[in-house]
């Protein structure tokens, strides 16, 4: 009986001791199953918490205009008024900023289109040509753009490619082109054109300067060189070479600009006149006047006309004149010298009223240059628009160019109009002023 107590009591501790062993890995197990279990049940939370949110922004947006129509409704009519001057400014500045970008982006093509590979270019023609407010072809501006910054990428730190170029005489040369940001230089094949290139948007193709030819031909060569460099990609160089041309200003001028010029040489031709016939005039001096009075005194008339003679004044003339009519009486004398006052007069205004129409003119054609040139740029703008202003460049260059010279014209007239006309009303006061004292004198006599 002991025995068999034994056993049993061998049998049951055998069996705890493995369910002691078997008990953990039987928990681990349920516990692994629970996490997955979890997860799986929070995933499906996740999925049904998804179709619901998408479900009410569906149900949101289909009732966004139901409540906006509601919210008008509720409006009065001068609050909607004013909501739709909003809106309709709102869209006019939306229009704006897109036609400005549009803008830039087409300066941008027209630039890239000079110094663009035969990929860049390929590119830039499958660009639509109406580049207005509309979404056409967004994909390849987009593309276009990222080709640009791609070459900007390229050229920071110097590319040497293959290209062509203008030279001065209108033939295309083929050669090597030096990149450096916005600067390049070209050499071509032979080495005996080189020089800075700069961009030519008419012909495609960049004209070669050759200015420091020497020095770009050392550049390919890698030696160490000076160059003159541009940062404003050739446009300060453009710049500087039109202002350095004043002939170029004739050429913008226009049709205008020939009148101007012809009053412009009538009026130098008449003030020169004028001021020679006035530098002949001299003044007597304070003697003159009381000898010739003095001869007329002593009854000697011939040696009064002889004194009178060695006088370059009109007063002179005058008072020789009037000698013939000193038998007749004072009052005689005195109305032949107002007669010859007046042909005296007239001869020192000759010339002066060109020079003063010349003063006046100058400027109201350089107006009529200035108004012919802006209906021509606003026709310009009827065709091409307000993106591009280089079209507009002739009509403006004529509106200002037309101007200039009016006033440059003009100006200098009035001042040599001002001067000659106070010399010569100068001599006719003073030859007046002579007669009467000849007068007063025979009085006396």
């Amino acid at each position: 009986m002991k025995t068999l107590s034994i056993i049993v009591l061998l049998v049951v501790a055998e069996l705890c001791g493995a369910y002691a062993q078997s008990a953990p890995q039987t928990i681990q197990q349920n516990f692994d199953a629970a996490r997955i279990q979890l997860s799986q049940q929070r995933e499906a939370q996740l999925e049904v918490e998804a179709s619901v949110g998408k479900k009410l922004q569906d149900i949101e947006r289909k009732l966004l205009p139901a409540r906006r129509k509601n919210e008008l409704g509720m409006m009065s009519a001068s609050a909607r008024e004013e909501l739709l001057k909003k809106v309709k400014a709102e869209n006019r500045v939306l229009l704006d900023d897109a036609r400005y970008l549009s803008d830039v982006y087409d300066d941008l093509s027209l630039q890239l289109e000079i110094m663009a590979n035969s990929a860049g270019r390929e590119l830039i023609q499958k660009q639509p040509i109406d580049n207005q407010v509309k979404g056409a072809g967004v994909e390849l501006k987009a593309d276009l753009l990222d080709y640009a910054f791609d070459q900007i990428e390229e050229v920071l730190g110097g590319e040497v490619a293959q290209s062509k170029a203008i030279g001065n005489q209108g033939q295309i040369l083929a050669g090597s082109t030096y990149s450096v940001g916005p600067l390049s230089w070209f050499l071509s094949s032979d080495g005996i054109y080189a020089g800075h290139l700069k961009n030519n948007y008419s012909s495609g193709l960049p004209t070669l300067g050759h200015e420091e030819s020497a020095n770009v031909a050392l550049l390919f060569k890698g030696e160490p060189v000076e160059l003159a460099i541009d940062v404003s990609g050739g446009k300060a160089r453009a710049i500087a070479e039109i202002q350095s041309d004043p002939l170029d200003l004739f050429q913008k001028g226009g049709v205008w600009l020939w009148p101007i010029i012809l009053i412009a040489l009538i009026s130098v031709f008449c003030g020169c006149m004028k001021f020679f016939q006035l530098a002949k005039i001299r003044e007597p001096d304070a003697q003159w006047l009381a000898s010739i009075l003095g001869a007329v005194r002593s009854g000697d008339l011939e040696s009064a006309k002889q004194l009178t003679q060695s006088c370059k004044h009109p007063a002179a003339e005058m008072i020789r004149a009037s000698m013939c009519y000193i038998s007749a009486g004072v009052d005689v004398v005195e109305e032949v010298i107002y007669e010859q006052l007046i042909g005296v007069q007239s001869k020192l205004q000759k010339w002066l009223p060109f020079i003063a129409v010349t003063a006046a003119t100058a400027p109201l054609l350089g107006l009529l240059g200035t108004v012919s040139g802006m209906i021509r740029m606003f026709n310009v703008i009827t065709v091409t628009g307000t993106g591009d202003v280089k079209p507009m460049a002739g009509g403006i260059s004529e509106a200002l160019v037309t101007t200039l010279f009016g006033l440059v014209v003009a100006i200098p007239a009035l001042i040599m109009h001002t001067m000659l006309s106070r010399r010569s009303n100068g001599v006719v006061q003073n030859t007046e002023k002579l007669g009467l004292t000849f007068v007063n004198g025979l009085r006396k006599l």
